[in-house]
């Protein structure tokens, strides 16, 4: 992940996974101001981007790469629940933590939204939070 030289300190723009994630629904300013809460984030292969249990801190976008979601079982068993690929959008929470772990199977390269400010951006553009649903609803449809 980075700035190309076609849009410098704009990474967002160029983004080659724009249009499969939450951000295809904005403009070019609108997207300037999520670019503004954005952390570009590079795991190793092994790499966990959050544990079961921690708190939702942050939302997450997967740019290059894959994610595996899985949960640990009461009898300590861990299962897996899915795969995360380049467009997926991952760390949805309901009561404030997140239900599933999220490990890195290569290196991969994710955008990270703080979960208070995404919202804040949220209520000034709806498309973005229509376009959240849309994805969240996808996901539930094919699971």
């Amino acid at each position: 992940m980075g700035t190309t030289a076609a849009s410098p300190g704009f990474p967002c723009q160029s983004c080659e996974v724009r249009d499969k994630t939450i951000c295809s629904s904005l403009d070019d300013e609108q997207l300037r101001e999520l670019n503004q809460i954005t952390t570009e984030v590079t795991l190793r292969s092994g790499g966990t981007v959050f544990y079961q249990g921690d708190d939702d801190t942050y939302l997450f976008n997967v740019v290059a790469g894959a994610v595996r979601l899985s949960m640990l079982l009461p009898d300590g068993r861990r299962q897996v629940t899915g795969f995360l690929f380049p467009g997926d959008f991952l760390g949805l929470s309901v009561g404030g933590v997140y239900a599933y772990s999220a490990e890195t199977l290569s290196e991969t390269s994710l955008c990270r939204f703080e979960r208070v400010r995404l919202i804040e951006i949220m209520e000034r553009f709806p498309k973005l939070e229509h376009r959240l649903l849309e994805l969240a609803s996808n996901e539930l449809t094919q699971a």
